[in-house]
């Protein structure tokens, strides 16, 4: 008798108590409309851990870049580093021009360095000899 009891379904759950059936997952533009949206942070609100007892206080707005007092002043920092890289090339000029012409001579006498070395001299008795020369 207990075993008819059970298949008949009298276990004493109603339709309100009753475990609800597994449902399968949504599929295509249900799926994309149905996710739950993750609320979005505001970008104005203070870091965690910031507020006013803080060292440096609660902080402001972040800063427009696109007003004309940024541009102006980006504009005028981009002016400023261009003026002294270019001062900095024109101090470095000459310098730069002795680089340059070492570099020159140096690969211009390496074949006749090499032409020694093949004829037995060490190397470092034909960049002497080279030096003497030069």
């Amino acid at each position: 008798m207990a075993d008819d009891e059970r298949r008949s379904g009298d276990d004493g759950e109603t339709p309100l108590t009753a475990p609800a059936p597994p449902e399968s997952p949504p599929t295509g533009f249900a799926a994309a409309t149905d996710v739950a949206a993750e609320p979005v942070p505001d970008p104005n609100a203070p870091p965690p851990g910031v507020g006013p007892g803080s060292r440096f206080g609660v902080p402001g707005r972040p800063m427009q870049n696109s007003g004309p007092f940024y541009v102006g002043f980006v504009f005028a920092s981009g002016a400023l580093v261009a003026y002294y890289l270019l001062q900095l090339v024109g101090h470095l000029s000459q310098p730069l021009t002795l680089v340059g012409i070492s570099a020159f001579l140096a690969m211009g006498l390496d074949p006749v360095v090499r032409w020694l070395q093949r004829r037995g001299l060490r190397r470092g008795r034909v960049l002497r000899e080279r030096r003497v020369v030069a």
